[in-house]
């Protein structure tokens, strides 16, 4: 199979290097290739990895957490939870069974989750068209071509999420999306209102030459700014109510349809199945030729999180928000290597 390449770095694998021959950890070792090309909370990359014997630690980097806008770690194991969804996908195409062991939110450990390799199993196909998705998925914040998206991929990332006991609830219509819209603007306004968080978001923006990790201020309400000048405009001034009315704009005029990740618990289980339910539905999404980006404010600022639950009669827990959509490919964000990322 032909394996596409892309300049960066950490995305140029080639599936002919799997260690086959090796012991279970060298096999560990590379599908942590694909692992960390997951979506991961304003590209912080919060994942660390131990390998012992034939098993391996997924652990939490808490060095990288945004302690005002993730100070219950939430964002932070979604994002851990979509590098586990990632390594599955890889496993199966390489024709292991992945054994996925969650820890207790309880316990006094980094470790939030133990990966081994079960026996052999044949790709399947759909599995296959996953897999390749991988090194070609990227969060997209353009606005999306206003084309329907077609119900019965919607059903489908619907089913995947299901496998991972995740709710999907996807909306359409201008009237479910208005009420969204009006969510996010009021969660927009209150978090610009505190320099704490201008400050932290702004941290998170880099320049796309730059770093590997953190945000590119393309495809924000400061879409014109070169990010340096984004940052110091967002450390000093309280630009809410424009980045209320962009993001408004974009969520009814680019964003064909909408999609919700709810659980009924919220817990570190419930956290890292989001994500590995996020993961699939994106490389389903990505498969299809579809972008997706993240509406996290209104889940974010927490007295609105029950309230966006009631916007689509869910009685679950609001975790993940997400635009759906078509639109011309934007660069790859950058990763860390993955020597950076094993204790």
């Amino acid at each position: 199979m032909k394996v596409i390449r892309v300049k960066d770095d950490s995305r140029n694998i080639a599936e002919a290097d799997f260690p086959y021959s090796m012991d279970k950890a060298e096999q560990l070792r590379f599908l942590v290739n694909y692992a960390i090309q997951a979506p991961s909370n304003h590209n912080s990359q919060p994942w660390k990895f131990s390998i012992h014997d034939d098993s391996m630690d997924v652990m939490i980097d808490k060095s990288r957490m945004l302690s005002f806008i993730d100070p219950h770690l939430r964002q932070l194991k979604i994002s851990c939870g979509a590098a586990i969804g990632n390594l599955e996908v890889a496993a199966k195409h390489f024709g292991f069974e992945p054994i996925v062991k969650i820890c207790s939110h309880k316990a006094d450990t980094d470790v939030v989750a133990t990966i081994t390799l079960g026996n052999k199993v044949p790709d399947d196909p759909h599995n296959s068209r996953l897999f390749n998705a991988i090194i070609q998925r990227q969060t997209n914040r353009r606005f999306f071509v206003d084309k329907p998206v077609a119900t019965p991929l919607l059903e489908v990332c619907k089913n995947l999420a299901a496998e991972c006991a995740v709710e999907f609830t996807y909306l359409t219509s201008q009237e479910d999306k208005k009420r969204v819209a009006n969510l996010s603007e009021v969660a927009i306004r209150h978090q610009h209102n505190q320099p704490w968080f201008r400050r932290e978001f702004s941290s998170r923006l880099r320049r796309h030459t730059s770093g590997k990790t953190g945000m590119s201020s393309f495809g924000f309400a400061s879409l014109n700014l070169p990010t340096p000048v984004a940052r110091f405009v967002m450390d000093l001034f309280n630009n809410g109510k424009s980045s209320a009315k962009f993001n408004r704009r974009k969520i009814l005029q680019g964003s064909p349809a909408i999609a919700i990740f709810t659980t009924e618990v919220d817990e570190q289980e419930a956290w890292l199945n989001t994500g590995r339910a996020l993961s699939l539905v994106l490389l389903e999404l990505c498969s299809e030729g579809l972008s997706a980006s993240f509406l996290h404010q209104a889940i974010e600022v927490e007295h609105l999180r029950p309230q966006l639950a009631k916007t689509i009669s869910s009685r679950g827990i609001s975790q993940v928000m997400i635009r759906i959509g078509e639109a011309p490919r934007v660069k790859p964000s950058k990763r860390r290597n993955v020597d950076e990322v094993f204790v």
